[in-house]
């Protein structure tokens, strides 16, 4: 017989000297070693070399529990202890169990005891003695529901938070929201709460906003108004509305107010990608544009300056007109007309005229402020809006590459503008529109696919 040490660890120690030991799993049998004595954490044992392995003793931090008439001794690496039914089992089977009852103490279980007993959250995957249900039944965990679901102020069920609905300053679900009147596409100019966005970079008392209105036609209607009220987080990005210019099936998409930043970081991308995927069109259509609005502010700080750049910007957009028009992928002006178009409004054309008579820039400021001022709003730059000024010359399309290039357009124009306006110069040309500043790269790609070679 051969005498070894072994330093072991466990709550159950004491019971070594009075207990019969036994190894988990045994090698050749439950003979062939006896305990001699065990004293500050170390068990010495005798043991019979033909019988055993000295390795079945010296694997590494040995455990000791009380399990049946004696004390059990395995490797944690491979074998734990169940917390709820105390016998002994393969970590193959073991499952993390919160107890909720007990602060969220955190307790391993075997896999019967943990589905009998417990309950597996749809969000973590972690058991826990108490959750809530949805209203699909499915379980969840606390800290998932706070973080992943909301209570409909309505039914009180709970839901994921993707589906809440903002109504009447209540959130809700889908089916209390149809009941409350609410619906995914609106009424036209049945405007939802107003929603601002800027990034954690931007000035939180900036004015300077941006918005489209993009005209979508075709494709199956309801999966259109999924896929945009999905995007557009239930109308807190983008919203719906009916728009009497096109057909049965259409529905004019508009973003909330967001900085340029917020803008640019905006995952357009996949929401146009996914309206192309259900069929929808834009472009290819008689009848759909895409109107982009900047506010007030991009055009100056005050309403006379902003007036006046207006006019500028009108002007502008006359004398570039026949590159705007390729921009655009749109000729007919009906409801975007130029000033040399029999369409557009005469006060404005007047003014107009009389603006590009003047040859000081003094007078020519004078004269082009009356071609900022309201008018039809059915023209190139609308300005009858309380808020923003609206380009109209663009087609519709779902090409982001496309979108974002005709709102830099339009900041590129408003630019010009003022660029013109402190030099003194009211001669203006595509060239230096191209040249006054760095061009932006959606810009710079989309004139050359649009405009250069055509």
């Amino acid at each position: 017989m051969k005498r070894l040490d072994i330093t072991i660890s466990g709550k159950d120690l004491q019971a070594a000297c009075n207990l019969q030991v036994r190894f988990f799993p045994s090698c050749k049998g439950e003979n062939g070693y006896n305990v001699i004595g065990f004293r500050d954490g170390v068990l010495t044992i005798e043991y019979d070399e033909q019988q055993y392995d000295k390795s079945a003793f010296t694997k590494p931090t040995l455990v000791a529990y009380t399990g049946g008439n004696g004390l059990v001794i395995y490797n944690p690496e491979e074998w734990f202890v169940c917390h709820k039914c105390g016998q002994l089992h393969s970590k193959e089977v073991i499952r993390k169990v919160y107890v909720v009852e007990n602060g969220n103490k955190l307790e391993y279980w075997c896999a019967h005891c943990a589905e009998s007993n417990a309950h597996q959250c749809v969000e973590c995957g972690n058991y826990f003695t108490h959750v809530l249900y949805t209203h699909d039944d499915d379980p969840v965990c606390y800290d998932c529901c706070e973080e992943y679901y909301f209570t409909c102020d309505r039914c009180e069920n709970i839901f994921h938070i993707d589906s809440r609905m903002f109504i009447d300053d209540e959130y809700v679900c889908p089916d209390c929201y149809e009941v409350m009147g609410g619906g995914v596409i609106r009424e036209y100019h049945d405007n939802p709460t107003r929603y601002y966005h800027r990034t954690e970079q931007d000035d939180p008392y900036t004015s300077l906003f941006i918005g489209t209105e993009l005209e979508t036609e075709f494709g199956n209607k309801e999966d259109r108004i999924a896929i945009t009220n999905y995007h557009g987080d239930n109308e807190r990005f983008i919203y719906q509305m009916h728009d009497g210019s096109l057909g049965e099936d259409g529905i004019e998409c508009i973003t909330q107010p967001m900085t340029k930043a917020f803008f640019d970081q905006f995952k357009f991308e996949d929401w146009l990608d996914e309206l192309k995927e259900a069929g929808t069109r834009s472009h290819d259509t008689k009848n759909c544009g895409l109107h982009v609005h900047l506010s007030h502010e991009w055009f100056g700080s005050n309403e006379e300056l902003q007036e006046t750049m207006a006019g500028i910007v009108t002007d502008i957009m006359n004398e570039l007109m026949p590159q705007l028009d390729k921009f655009a992928r749109r000729k007919c002006h009906q409801w975007c007309a130029y000033p040399c178009d029999d369409n557009f409004p005469a006060d404005k054309k007047v003014a107009l005229e009389n603006a590009r008579k003047q040859m000081e820039h003094s007078d020519y400021k004078k004269e082009i402020k009356k071609a900022g001022k309201y008018s039809d709003r059915y023209v190139c730059l609308n300005t009858n809006n309380t808020a923003t000024f609206e380009f109209r010359i663009f087609r519709g399309t779902l090409h982001a590459e496309t979108y974002r290039a005709s709102v830099e357009l339009c900041l590129r124009l408003v630019a010009y503008a003022k660029h013109k306006n402190e030099q003194g110069n009211v001669r203006y040309s595509w060239e230096q529109f191209l040249t006054f500043a760095p061009l932006p790269e959606v810009l710079r790609a989309a004139i050359d696919r649009l405009v250069s070679n055509q």
